[in-house]
């Protein structure tokens, strides 16, 4: 695996609406690969994100998202069809 010795910067294909129009939201990998800047493409305000926070955000969604599927399992069978 490479590291990051330097900033990385890519545009990627999500956008989202500013001022009427949709724009792309440009990734910043900063800090060695710790720091996470997003900004959308034209714009200069950025917004920072530490990687290990991003990291454990995702594994808790995961958990969330099993304890969801579940529960819904267990109130199907408890209701079938209903």
């Amino acid at each position: 695996m490479t590291k990051v010795t330097k900033p990385v910067t890519r545009e990627t294909e999500a956008t989202v609406r500013s001022r009427g129009q949709r724009r792309p939201i440009i990734v910043t990998l900063r800090h060695g690969g710790t720091v996470l800047a997003f900004r959308l493409k034209l714009h200069r305000q950025e917004y920072s994100l530490p990687i290990d926070w991003c990291f454990w955000q995702a594994v808790e969604a995961h958990i969330q998202a099993e304890k969801r599927a579940k529960r819904e399992a267990r109130a199907k069978r408890k209701h079938p069809g209903g």
